[in-house]
């Protein structure tokens, strides 16, 4: 898989694109770490821009973290 990046979004508003797409909810992997097994550790940068960019939009609660 490649991926490449278009356009000039940032984070939040890559967020407040996806967010309400079930697969994502379902699938959302932001974090490298993997730490004890858990797929985001919800403590890394990533991981704690990400939760909050979806607090942010009310939809925190949409996500298992």
């Amino acid at each position: 898989m490649k991926i490449i990046q278009y356009g000039d979004l940032d984070r939040f508003d890559k967020i407040q694109h996806i967010a309400d797409d079930a697969n994502v909810k379902k699938y959302l992997q932001v974090c490298w770490q993997n730490q004890h097994g858990k797929i985001n550790c919800s403590t890394c940068i990533k991981c704690a821009t990400t939760r909050l960019g979806l607090a942010m939009l009310g939809k925190l609660d949409d996500y298992h973290f």
